[in-house]
């Protein structure tokens, strides 16, 4: 630690150190005099709770005077008081500021008749002219004095604050003034943690109604997951990342400490940022943006694009007056170009054969549930392979003597709240057979497109054919004979009355059987005219019987004049095949012993 002693400090020393040397103090003899005498004592006490490296520490001064004559003619009467750092860890030393009010939001006491002016590190209390400065008794706290120093420590470790009565006005410390010190620890600065630290990022695009406020109280309701598809053209911005700074015991990080709050972008994009909580719209000045000791610990960093397709990723960090940098949090967003393609998205049409009469296939508002199914969907890419979303995309009809119309809407909040079918960049499609289409099993299309700026479609098809209610149903295995607990493959097969293919979305029956079987087969629909006990994701959800020997399965028929459906299978007898695996080795042993006896008899062996 470096001591600083005080025996006598010249006045050239003092300025060198950065003390204000008051000209408004009179030089008369006399009047320092008057000031030398009325000064008892000086009373310290910190007003800062928990001193932290890089936040101010403010130690309130409380003194005992009693009262002056009045200056001479035209004089005021005058008490200085100075504060310096005495004591300090290696490479702590810091200038002292004096204030004319305590910390906090506790009581100024001024001196009776005194007025507290301030200059650098030293304070003066001055009469008016011709006027005396009356007596005074305070005992500095936390909340109490006549003013306070303070100083803003760079390092962690034991500080000694200095305070004396300047009677002479030299700017010195003289034998006889009276002083003070106090001894504060300070603590290393309050460490940021990732881990309590808030990032929430939210799309700031117009063709999705997703709401974002950015003030501090509402910041929890922000979803985690925000959309981040934006457009790589410059002026419209993409997201706003509202941070929130916080230590490990999850409290805010101290508003007057001396941190570093920053963001860089890597990739595509620019970005701006504000200490302002409420501000998300902050234009865009850098690749790489900073803003030290904001107004709290919350602070805001937008994306904007620059021009360039493809990903961005924007790191944010904070950094503590010791120099430790620590990353809060990585957010992507990712900037399409113009749309290069359209396509239905794989495994997206839930109906391929539409229901012959005026019926509407699929929805497009809502979805909800995977039940709440678009007819299909289209997926929309940039050159890059990036989805685009905000297009206007028309569905045409190649025939509308069979399909009517079709739709395509835009993914997002309204038609895909949960983002169950792809949101932003995909495009669900609803399906209206004509009033007077019939069955049909040839297919007919439906053209999706959109139109570029410069005249170009761009363009994908969809086929459907057209079926009618069911005529006739069928119940199938996949085999005749299954072993114990095999997987077991059972398919209902429904026709309309033209022999093709029933409508999508037509109600199939639940399947029983005869003996208990592992799983089940529930009611449901059809697709294709099919429903089976097999589906894309798992081929297996039915067992057969455990119990050797025929059994049956059945189902209730829609169809008119056939009110069950039947078909049969068997399970083969685990023992009757290990019965007859030992007949047939018993067969063998014989078959070996006659050899053995014949060539025994050539040998003559008896």
């Amino acid at each position: 630690m470096k001591t600083i002693s005080l025996k006598k400090v010249s006045a050239v020393a003092v300025a060198s150190l950065g003390f204000g040397l008051l000209s408004v103090v009179p030089a008369n003899a006399a009047d320092t005099a008057i000031t030398a005498a009325k000064v008892g004592y000086i009373s310290l006490a910190t007003a800062t709770s928990s001193p932290a490296a890089g936040a101010a520490v403010v130690v309130n001064m409380g003194t005992e005077t009693s009262a002056t004559a009045a200056a001479g003619s035209g004089n005021t009467t005058h008490a200085n008081f100075i504060g310096l750092l005495t004591d300090y860890p290696a490479n702590g030393f810091v200038q002292v500021s004096a204030s004319a009010t305590v910390g906090g939001s506790g009581t100024t006491t001024v001196m009776t008749g005194g007025t507290n002016s301030v200059s650098g590190s030293t304070l003066n209390v001055i009469s008016a002219a011709n006027a005396a400065l009356g007596g005074n008794t305070v005992s500095a706290s936390a909340i109490l004095g006549n003013a306070s120093f303070s100083f803003t420590p760079k390092v962690a470790g034991t500080y000694v604050l200095k305070v004396w009565h300047d009677a002479d006005d030299g700017s010195d410390l003289d034998l006889g003034e009276s002083v003070q010190t106090i001894s504060i620890v300070v603590a290393a600065a309050s460490a940021v943690s990732a881990g309590t630290s808030t990032a929430y990022q939210a799309d700031a695009v117009t063709y999705d109604t997703s709401a974002y406020n950015g003030t501090a109280t509402t910041n929890s309701t922000i979803a985690a997951y925000q959309p981040t598809l934006c457009s790589k053209t410059t002026g419209t911005q993409c997201a706003n990342v509202l941070v929130t700074v916080k230590n490990a015991a999850g409290n805010a990080i101290s508003n007057t400490t001396a941190y570093t709050y920053a963001a860089e972008i890597s990739g595509a994009g620019n970005l701006g940022i504000t200490d302002t909580d409420a501000t998300i719209t902050q234009a865009a000045s850098a690749r790489a943006v900073s803003v030290t000791t904001p107004a709290n610990n919350i602070f805001n960093v937008s994306v904007w694009p620059d021009g360039t397709a493809g990903k961005g990723t924007v790191t944010i960090s904070v950094t503590d007056p010791d120099g430790v940098k620590t990353t809060i949090a990585t957010r992507s967003v990712t900037f399409y170009g113009t749309v290069a393609k359209l396509e239905v998205a794989a495994g997206s049409q839930n109906y391929s054969v539409l229901r012959a009469g005026g019926y509407t296939a699929g929805i497009t508002t809502g979805l909800t549930a995977t039940s709440d199914v678009p007819a299909l969907s289209i997926k929309a890419t940039d050159s890059n392979g990036t989805l685009v979303p905000g297009l206007t995309i028309t569905g045409t009809p190649t025939d509308t003597a069979i399909i009517a119309s079709a739709t395509a809407v835009a993914g997002g909040v309204a038609n895909d709240a949960g983002y169950l079918f792809g949101g932003l960049g995909y495009y669900h499609s609803a399906v209206t057979s004509a009033a007077a289409s019939v069955s049909s099993k040839t297919p007919t299309t439906v053209t999706y497109s959109t139109t570029l700026s410069t005249g170009v479609k761009i363009s994908t098809t969809a086929s459907f054919t057209v079926g009618g209610s069911v005529a006739t149903e069928t119940l199938a295995f996949d085999k005749t004979s299954y072993a114990p607990g095999e997987c077991m493959v059972v398919t209902i097969t429904a026709k309309d009355s033209a022999g093709n293919p029933v409508y999508d979305g037509k109600a199939s029956p639940a399947v029983t059987f005869s003996k208990s079987i592992g799983g089940t087969l529930a009611a449901g629909t059809y697709a294709a005219g099919v429903k089976s006990s097999s589906t894309s994701t798992v081929k297996c959800t039915i067992f057969a019987p455990a119990l050797g020997g025929a059994f049956t399965a059945q189902a209730t028929s829609s169809a008119t004049g056939t009110p069950t459906i039947t078909a049969s299978a068997t399970v083969t007898d685990a023992n009757a095949g290990l019965l007859t695996q030992i007949d047939a080795l018993n067969a063998k042993i014989v078959a070996l012993n006659a050899l053995i006896a014949k060539i025994m008899k050539k040998l003559g062996v008896k």
